[in-house]
C-alpha cells in the first residue's frame, strides 16, 4: 500500500525518467527505510529503482546488492535501456538468464536478447535504372550470415498503408501482386557478433519496368532465426528514358527525350501531360504528344500541378513532379 501511495504521487509530480522534486525524494526514501526495518528487500527494491537515476552506476550497485533476489531482473531490464555499447547490454541479458530462468519476466530479458542479435540488413540504391547495366548495391549488415534480394515486377506503386489494409505481409502482398523475376541470395563471411559488416553486391538491371526489391538478412543463431529481419522493400523504376524540361514561354513547356545512356534523342516517345486537380488531387490528361526527330515536344502548361509521364513501347519513365 506504501508503495502505491508513492507511485500515484510520484506520477503526479513527474515523468519515469526525471529527478522527482526534492519532497517526493524525502517521501520516497522514508517508504524505502520503512521497507528496509521490516526486512522487506524486495519492495526495498522496488523503491531503490523509483529513486535511483537510471544511469550506469546507481543501476550497476543495485545489481550487485541485490544479487541474490531473482526481483534483480529488473534491474538489469532497467540497465537495458542505458546508453551503453550493445556487447554489454548482450553481456547484462546472458547474466541475468544464467541467475534468474525462473524469474516471472525473463522472457522479458530474451526478447531483449533476441532483439540484439537479430540479423539487420540496409541497402543503397537507387530509384531509376538502366535494363541490363551492372550496378554495385551497397549493403551494410549486422549479426547475418546471408542476405536475401527479392525482385517483384508490379504494375503499379504501393505504399505501407496499402499493405496494411490488405492485412497481408509484404512478401505475400508482392507474391499476389507482382512477378517475381529475381532472387539473389548474397553469402556473408563469419564475423563476430554485433559487428557491422560493409558489403556490396553486383546486380544487373531487368528489362524496362517498374519494380519493388524485397530484402531481408537471415542468421545461423537457433534462437534469432526467430526474429530474423524482413519486409523491407524499396520501389525503383527500370528505363532508357530520360527527360530535360525547360519553360521556354509563359505557360510553354518544352520536354526532351533521351537515352539515359547515350544522351541521343528518343524518337516517337509519347509525352504526356497531366493536371492535377487541387480539391480532389485526381489526374485529368491535358497533353498527349509525339517526340520528333531532336525528342522534343512543346505543349501548354494549363496548371502549376502538372505530372508528367513519357513512355515508348513497354518502358515508361515517371520523373518526379
Amino acid at each position: 500500500l506504501l508503495h502505491i501511495l508513492w507511485q500515484r504521487c510520484r506520477d503526479r509530480r513527474t515523468t519515469r525518467w526525471s529527478q522527482p522534486a526534492d519532497d517526493l525524494v524525502a517521501l520516497g526514501k522514508a517508504v524505502r527505510d520503512c521497507y528496509s526495518r521490516q526486512g522487506n528487500r524486495e519492495a526495498t527494491l522496488l523503491m531503490d529503482l523509483d529513486l535511483v537515476k537510471n544511469d550506469f552506476t546507481h543501476l550497476q550497485a543495485l545489481k550487485e546488492q541485490y544479487a541474490a533476489l531473482p526481483l534483480c531482473t529488473e534491474v538489469y531490464l532497467r540497465l537495458l535501456d542505458t546508453d551503453t555499447t550493445e556487447a554489454q547490454k548482450v553481456a547484462w541479458c546472458e547474466e541475468a538468464i544464467s541467475r534468474y530462468p525462473r524469474y516471472a519476466r525473463i522472457g522479458e530479458v530474451k526478447n531483449r536478447l533476441n532483439d540484439l542479435r537479430r540479423p539487420l540488413v540496409s541497402w543503397v540504391g537507387g530509384d531509376v535504372y538502366y535494363p541490363g547495366k551492372h550496378y554495385d548495391w551497397r549493403l551494410s549488415m549486422k549479426n547475418a550470415t546471408e542476405v536475401t534480394m527479392t525482385v517483384y515486377r508490379i504494375q503499379k506503386e504501393f505504399n505501407d498503408e496499402d499493405i496494411e489494409r490488405s492485412k497481408l505481409s509484404v512478401s505475400e502482398y508482392l507474391r499476389r501482386n507482382g512477378t517475381q523475376v529475381q532472387e539473389i541470395h548474397h553469402s556473408i563471411a563469419p564475423s563476430a557478433s554485433l559487428t557491422t559488416i560493409e558489403d556490396t553486391l553486383d546486380w544487373q538491371a531487368p528489362a524496362p519496368g517498374l519494380y519493388a526489391v524485397l530484402y531481408s538478412a537471415t542468421t545461423s543463431e537457433k534462437e534469432a532465426q526467430k526474429k530474423t529481419s524482413g519486409n523491407l522493400y524499396r520501389i525503383f523504376h527500370v528505363t532508357r528514358l530520360k527527360t530535360l524540361t525547360r519553360v521556354f514561354a509563359q505557360n510553354a513547356l518544352e520536354v526532351i527525350v533521351v537515352d539515359a545512356e547515350s544522351g541521343h534523342p528518343v524518337k516517337d516517345a509519347t509525352v504526356e501531360l497531366y493536371e492535377v486537380q487541387n480539391t480532389s488531387n485526381q489526374r485529368l490528361r491535358t497533353v498527349s504528344s509525339q517526340t520528333d526527330a531532336e525528342g522534343r515536344v512543346r505543349c501548354t502548361l494549363k496548371s502549376r500541378r502538372m505530372d508528367l509521364r513519357v513512355f515508348k513501347g513497354d518502358d515508361t519513365y515517371l520523373p518526379e513532379s
